[in-house]
């Protein structure tokens, strides 16, 4: 007589075949008490299997495996690019908190700024206009790309909230599962 394979008892158990088959294998195992007594062993030992708790493991532990096995969680782009400027941005505000201090005890004299000769202001002036045309030429580009931040509806939030939301989800589902198969 012709036993089945313990993979097709396997999935006869867990009920991976469609009705067809079933119906055949059930034919078989009316028969042949061997198979019978094989898929009533694997089914008690699945229920067994389900009925144990599942083991809980510490972040630490999984880290160590997929740092030893050389797998690693690629961050998102805006993820990247913030933890590399965010630095920069920190020095600005202890600098900026400093100065402020600095000032309000007295420690700092600011009463002479004011007082600076042709020179400087040449280069100020000279700065402060270009920066305003790069500013005006950057606000125009703007108004081009994005008209509907200039608009005066307040449908102008919902299209910034909209794109910003569009922005993320192509970084979630696009930008990171490139990185993850550069890495």
């Amino acid at each position: 007589m012709n036993h089945l394979r313990n993979e097709e008892l396997q999935e006869f158990a867990d009920g991976f075949y469609d009705e067809q088959i079933r119906a055949q294998i059930e034919l078989h195992l009316r028969t042949c008490t061997d198979c019978r007594a094989r898929v009533e062993g694997l089914a008690k030992l699945r229920d067994i299997i389900r009925r144990v708790p599942a083991e809980r493991v510490s972040y630490s532990f999984t880290n160590r495996v997929m740092r030893r096995i050389g797998v690693r969680e690629s961050s998102s782009f805006l993820w990247f690019l913030l933890k590399n400027i965010a630095p920069i941005i920190g020095l600005f505000i202890v600098v900026g908190i400093v100065y402020v201090a600095l000032t309000f005890t007295g420690i700092v004299d600011t009463s002479g700024i004011g007082q600076s000769d042709g020179t400087i202001n040449t280069i100020y002036d000279k700065f402060s206009g270009e920066l305003t045309t790069a500013t005006s030429a950057f606000n125009g580009w703007l108004k081009r790309i994005f008209p509907f931040l200039y608009s005066k509806t307040s449908y102008s939030l919902i299209a910034v909230l909209v794109v910003i939301i569009i922005a993320a989800l192509l970084d979630k589902y696009l930008l990171i599962p490139i990185f993850r198969r550069r890495g």
